[in-house]
């Protein structure tokens, strides 16, 4: 009799996880090393419904958790680091998907606002568009849209001279007609931008001068000297062009002109571009002020990151706040919840700090002032220091 080829159970080599390529168990459904779930190959769809539901439901659950217990001072960033860390999102995710919210609020909440033209004595003119103009609005596109408005009056002008050089008999009253439609279509945001700013004018007492001259020539000005554009040249030149034809050679002044010939072009996305550096300026804050507190709390021999954490929880609390601010005053006027929520932000700090550092209540006041002192130096020249980034580099 021939002895028997097969290979005991026991003998067989183990399966390896195709995740991790560790060693699983012949029976066990997870492995040992990764924990994910023994593979044959398929996937039902009621496995990959399940699985992408729960982890959903999951998250939105800790988010949910996290976001109002931020609004009772000190007490997330205390159960953190009392072990319970499973229960809250990562301090930095829930930091970058809030910023993610406020950010996006604040740009409809900005783009709504009335917008403003510089005039020639460098007074701000707001151009705003009542009521009886709304028709003319819709028609012609956005009156704020400053630019924009300039450029469909120069392709106004172009119409004008396009049926001035047409032959004689095309030069029929319907065909003026037809121009002249689209000529008051195309100037409606333009007539209105005139009267609103020979508005501003005569109230700031200029009214010597007239709105349709101040519009001829935009002015961008540097440290010790302003340069005139003529509304057509920045209409049809490049940037580089510009600066040939007006002589202006040095590499200073080259940056800085071109840079403020793009922010006339394109105001909204340089307002879009300074909106979106704020989260790294907040970021880099948050990093400079955890180091404030370590030097304010050396006694206490705590590590630099659980002071980054305590300002993550804070400042993702106040930034949820804010937000909420922020989507109320898309409909209602919100100014004195603004102010009420500011008062509640710098309260809460202090209330957090003494929840968390555990100090008596006097020594927690002097340094929440010495703290909040620091705070808005820092975040007076780090923001300009990013506004600055942005206006180089857009």
């Amino acid at each position: 009799m021939e002895p028997s080829t097969d290979t005991a159970p026991e003998e067989l080599p183990k399966p390896l996880c195709p995740n991790c390529g560790g060693k699983m168990t012949r029976k066990g459904q997870f492995c040992p090393h990764c924990g994910q779930k023994r593979f044959d190959g398929r996937i039902r769809l009621r496995d990959l419904l399940s699985k992408f539901l729960h982890s959903i439901t999951h998250l939105d659950g800790k988010f949910v958790r996290m976001a109002w217990q931020l609004l009772i001072p000190g007490k997330v960033t205390v159960a953190y680091f009392q072990g319970k860390i499973k229960r809250f999102p990562h301090p930095v995710q829930f930091f970058f998907v809030v910023m993610f919210f406020f950010l996006l609020l604040l740009t409809k909440s900005l783009d709504s606002e009335d917008k403003q033209v510089s005039s020639r004595t460098g007074s701000n003119i707001h151009v705003k568009v009542s009521e009886e103009k709304e028709q003319d609005e819709q028609k012609g596109g956005n009156a704020g849209d400053f630019f924009k408005t300039i450029e469909r009056q120069a392709l106004v002008r172009e119409f004008q001279t396009s049926y001035s050089n047409l032959p004689d008999s095309l030069q029929t009253p319907a065909v003026r007609a037809a121009f002249d439609s689209s000529a008051a279509r195309l100037s409606s945001n333009y007539r209105l931008l005139l009267q609103d700013i020979q508005a501003e004018l005569d109230s700031a007492g200029e009214k010597s001068l007239r709105a349709d001259l101040l519009l001829d020539t935009i002015p961008i000005g540097l440290v010790n000297k302003e340069y005139r554009f003529a509304i057509t040249d920045l209409i049809e030149k490049t940037p580089e062009e510009l600066l040939d034809q007006y002589g202006i050679m040095d590499w200073k002044e080259r940056l800085m002109v071109k840079q403020g010939i793009k922010s006339i072009k394109d105001p909204k996305g340089l307002l879009h571009a300074y909106i979106g550096s704020l989260t790294w300026a907040i970021l880099a804050l948050i990093a400079l002020m955890s180091l404030v507190l370590a030097l304010l709390y050396r006694k206490q021999r705590r590590y630099y990151v659980e002071h980054f954490v305590f300002l993550l929880h804070q400042h993702s609390g106040a930034l949820l706040l804010m937000t909420l601010v922020l989507l109320g005053n898309l409909w209602i006027d919100m100014t004195i919840v603004w102010a009420l929520t500011f008062v509640w932000i710098g309260a809460s700090l202090l209330v957090a700090m003494k929840a968390f550092y555990g100090e008596r209540w006097g020594k927690t006041s002097v340094k929440w002032l010495l703290y909040c002192l620091l705070y808005l130096i820092n975040f007076g020249w780090l923001f300009f220091v990013g506004l600055l980034v942005v206006f180089f580099v857009f």
